[in-house]
């Protein structure tokens, strides 16, 4: 059935079976590379006023503005139109989906979906109208990864607290029929306040929120609570009115109400969420929210630490019986094999990882576990760290990655100019702007770690990296000295946490002091509390007056 946009009450098609379209990704002119541009917006109303000076449609304006900012899908907020049905801006280039109230009842609530066209063909399904204030679309980011994106728009604060429950018990539902193993992307006009307070509602709210909370913002951090999301808008740091979205008719003041969430494993793939002040208002008193989200974890580090674990892994239980757990073999050729075959499959392309500090302990966890099998050493035994590293004459997990970086760089350094890898080293971005928030670590970064924790002159590495020879044995010394240093500095950080558990002394609670009543056998906790009590036996006999003991001295 043909959706033109000379026509307005048009109800959905009956959805047929489709084969599994191509992915998001998989398309060059949907999605601007690996980006997904998502915004929502309180458009107030879809419908056509006749009396106004702008000739254009509604829906024709708000295509104009999401086109201005390279919005690839939108979640739209008191559309106002009657029933179920879509919409086809032909030149504004949006397609709209809403779900609203019977045609004979007031045209109020409403929420939708303003999809570029582009993009329509792309879907492996059509957006679902749950109700006026809940509609659902699921999106294919790649061949093995889903969004479920849900368009909210919930009761205002003065809403009768049934119509509240009602509302968050839907969306409730909804979030629990998610998969586990999808993106979540929860947006819409909520109207609550979150407030700041990150202390209390750590992992849901960031450091970055604005102004108070209301009744209707516990509400909206309770359940995202409950099922681990966390508020985008809260997250980085950035002047206020790109933060807020909603004016105060009365006191004209500016507040962060329309919000962008996700679950809280997928916090990193949020690149910024701002309000757009310079868009049209479009007859609205409120700003349109773009969340930048990445659709792309191919390159993540976090995916490939997991993934040599797991070969690592594969490969030391192939050898466990017939050498790992072989008493006819000394421990010392056990180790050779563990050097020889499970170790190179653990750091296989670690020469080019940019590490944190989390994938360094998972590493050196793993490189422990195996080391302890081998030797034969259980946990009863209480054994450091260190000690079984030297039994087993091998260093730790973290210098031998930076020998191996090192290495690398030094050969990349002895490249001819002309070769990619050593013009990607050298290279800088012409046109780029730092994120908001803090940096991402560079390959550079770690590099210059490196070399500083391996006491290597930093102005003179470049020049001594020309000679193999020579720059082979700086890294192998060097990466030594890092050994040494790590062990060095395990055992201090032991000796002083053994000195404060023993030094720790136990304070003395202070006394507890008590207040006795004069007339009777209770004991009060409180002076306040006594001049209470007292009233009672005021009252009791007949108007005496009492005092405290405190008042009688």
């Amino acid at each position: 059935m043909a959706v033109t946009n000379a026509s307005w009450h048009i109800s959905l098609p009956p959805r047929p079976a489709i084969c599994p379209p191509p992915t998001l990704m998989g398309h060059s002119q949907q999605v601007s590379e690996k980006h997904l541009r998502i915004g929502a917006w309180n458009v107030r109303t879809l419908t056509d006023n006749k009396a106004s000076h702008r000739p254009e449609r509604r829906t024709a304006i708000i295509s104009r503005e999401l086109r201005k900012f390279q919005i690839d899908i939108a979640v739209l907020s008191e559309t106002r139109l009657a029933d179920e049905g879509q919409l086809k801006e032909e030149k504004g280039g949006y397609t709209f989906f809403w779900k609203g109230k019977p045609a004979n009842e007031p045209r109020i609530h409403g929420v939708g979906f303003a999809i570029k066209n582009c993009l329509i063909n792309h879907l492996h399904e059509l957006p679902v109208g749950i109700n006026v204030r809940l509609m659902t679309i699921r999106l294919m980011l790649a061949s093995s990864q889903m969004a479920t994106v849900i368009s909210a728009y919930a009761p205002t604060l003065d809403a009768q607290d049934e119509v509240k429950e009602a509302f968050y018990a839907d969306l409730d539902k909804i979030l629990s029929e998610v998969p586990k193993e999808d993106k979540l992307i929860l947006l819409g006009d909520f109207n609550a306040r979150v407030g700041r307070n990150h202390h209390l509602w750590r992992g849901t709210l960031g450091r970055e929120g604005v102004g108070n909370t209301n009744s209707n913002g516990i509400l909206l951090l309770t359940k995202c609570s409950e099922h681990n999301l966390v508020i985008t808008n809260t997250l980085f740091r950035q002047k206020n009115k790109f933060k807020t979205s909603w004016m105060h008719p009365r006191s004209k003041l500016w507040h962060l109400i329309d919000y962008v969430i996700v679950r809280s494993k997928d916090r990193r793939d949020v690149l910024n969420t701002r309000a757009m002040t310079s868009a049209d208002d479009c007859w609205t008193d409120h700003r349109l929210i773009r969340s930048i989200i990445l659709l792309s974890s191919k390159a993540v580090i976090d995916d490939e630490i997991h993934h040599r674990l797991s070969c690592a892994s594969g490969a030391f239980s192939r050898l466990r019986k017939r050498v790992f757990e072989n008493r006819d073999l000394q421990a010392k050729t056990k180790i050779l094999v563990y050097k020889a075959v499970v170790l190179p499959t653990l750091l296989y392309g670690s020469e080019a990882w940019t590490t944190y500090s989390r994938h360094l302990k998972a590493l050196e966890a793993y490189h422990q576990r195996s080391l302890q099998k081998i030797l034969r050493i259980s946990w009863e035994d209480r054994r450091t760290n260190t000690s079984v590293l030297e039994e087993a004459d091998i260093p730790t997990i973290t210098a031998t990655i930076a020998q191996n970086q090192l290495r690398w760089t030094g050969h990349v350094i002895r490249m001819p100019d002309s070769r990619l890898p050593k013009q990607v080293l050298y290279s800088q971005l012409v046109k780029g702007k730092r994120a908001p928030g803090g940096q991402k670590k560079r390959y550079k970064d770690n590099i210059k770690t490196n070399l500083k924790k391996c006491h290597i002159d930093l102005k003179a590495w470049e020049d001594m990296a020309t000679d193999r020879a020579t720059w082979r044995n700086l890294v192998r010394e060097g990466a030594a000295l890092y050994n040494d240093d790590l062990c060095h500095a395990a055992q201090d950080k032991r000796r002083l946490r053994k000195e404060r558990a023993t030094t720790k002394q136990v304070q003395p609670k202070p006394p507890t002091t008590t207040f006795p009543c004069p007339h009777c056998t209770r004991i009060i906790g409180s002076r306040i509390g006594l001049y209470a009590h007292l009233k009672t036996h005021k009252d009791q006999e007949g108007g005496q007056s009492y005092s405290t003991t405190s008042d009688r001295r």
